[in-house]
């Protein structure tokens, strides 16, 4: 029985070590991005943590075929408390502001904005305040797949 609870309480310790795995049913308050890209992996989504030049983690993944950018916020040795997921749009003059609008006017969740170069990014911030489990994380990964391919059709007259 001591070692069952030895191992048990070593199984702990390591899934809750920055940089390792989360386990399925495991609360979380914080994440670091590479347990984020083995989130991302499991769900069937290719993915690699990547650094900014001024030396940011971030996840570059993809999704409906855009490259999709994962930045982190709320960070400290534990992890990071909240993402935002987004894809940036070059300037295309059927992407408007009346066209941002309408999208953000009609969905939920993800939000389309004009940027000041003309490009449209579209974005969706997830925080993990409270605790969530992987199956939460996965499935936001999933509602800004589904969104990013509504968007993608998404037509304003």
């Amino acid at each position: 029985m001591r070692h069952l609870l030895a191992a048990a309480i070593v199984g702990c310790l390591v899934l809750s070590s920055p940089g390792q795995s989360l386990a399925e049913s495991q609360t979380v308050t914080k994440i670091t991005p590479e347990q984020f890209t083995a989130v991302l992996k499991r769900a069937g989504y290719p993915s690699s943590v990547r650094q900014s030049a001024d030396n940011q983690k971030y996840v570059l993944t993809k999704m409906q075929d855009y490259a999709v950018y994962v930045e982190f916020y709320d960070c400290d040795g534990k992890g990071c408390g909240s993402m935002q997921f987004w894809v940036k749009f070059a300037k295309d003059d059927a992407m408007t502001i009346d066209y941002a609008n309408a999208w953000n006017a009609n969905w939920r969740f993800a939000q389309a904005v004009i940027e000041p170069d003309g490009g449209l990014l579209f974005k969706l911030d997830a925080t993990l305040a409270g605790g969530v489990t992987q199956g939460n994380i996965e499935d936001t990964c999933t509602l800004f797949d589904g969104l990013l391919k509504q968007f993608n059709g998404f037509h304003y007259p």
